[in-house]
């Protein structure tokens, strides 16, 4: 095999490697403490409280809307929306919305009202 072909190879083969460790850690990596809700015990001293509008857009993130669809309930603008996004994912210390939602689920967050 020529030297410019593997190369390649190796670096394609490193993408698919580095590809498959991140799934593996957005399904194995611990979630935090549990956030605070109605009717739930008060959480930890070290646990960041969200506020009611953000656990609101998580609550809608986790039922799989849009932030435009969410912006539409809610009356706000979807920039808005993508605001309470972030704080939530800043204040949890996640990364992405997949590990938003499946923090949202795993708090049983999704329930339909």
């Amino acid at each position: 095999m020529p030297k410019k072909l593997l190369i390649i190879n190796l670096i394609l083969l490193a993408i698919a490697a580095a590809s498959v460790l991140f799934i593996v850690r957005q399904f194995t990596a611990p979630m935090p403490m549990p956030l605070a809700s109605r009717g739930r015990p008060a959480p930890a001293a070290d646990t960041p409280r969200l506020t009611d509008r953000e656990t609101e857009v998580l609550r809608l993130v986790a039922k799989g809307l849009s932030y435009k669809q969410i912006a539409e309930r809610l009356v706000v603008s979807h920039r808005t929306v993508q605001n309470h996004v972030q704080n939530t994912l800043h204040k949890l210390q996640l990364h992405n919305r997949v590990e938003l939602v499946r923090y949202a689920i795993e708090q049983g967050l999704d329930d339909r009202e």
